[in-house]
């Protein structure tokens, strides 16, 4: 299982794209895991200020914030629904906790948190993105 949801926000009239991916991989001792990624420019509430030192710094916190992996589990309050929506759930979470990140643009609330799937594509190779 691999998926693609397309989302996009306004910035000055224009339009920027951005991608959720969420892929199911299988662990060697058994068992799976799920792991999602963002890709593309999100919105930041510090890209307005002058303090180049800061949003260079904040600038490698996003870029490390945008993976994560999960195991499925009931731990983080989320019950699934369809699959990989726990990891998604758990990114964007992760992503507005950064603060300078302004998640709200491009959807409020989650997205991910209803109870039926965004639309999505389905991909077949997702190790190229997640650089194995």
């Amino acid at each position: 299982m691999f998926k693609k949801y397309s989302m996009q926000w306004s910035c000055r009239g224009c339009k920027k794209p951005v991608d959720f991916y969420v892929n199911v991989k299988k662990r060697r001792t058994g068992g799976f895991f799920y792991r999602a990624i963002v890709v593309g420019e999100l919105p930041r509430l510090d890209s307005e200020k002058r303090d180049y030192a800061r949003y260079e710094a904040n600038s490698a916190k996003l870029e490390k914030s945008r993976q994560c992996k999960c195991e499925p589990s009931l731990k983080t309050g989320v019950m699934e629904k369809w699959p990989g929506q726990e990891c998604l759930v758990k990114l964007w979470k992760k992503l507005i906790n950064l603060g300078f990140v302004n998640m709200s643009e491009i959807a409020l609330p989650c997205p991910f948190l209803s109870e039926t799937e965004p639309d999505h594509e389905d991909i077949v190779e997702a190790d190229i993105l997640f650089g194995k």
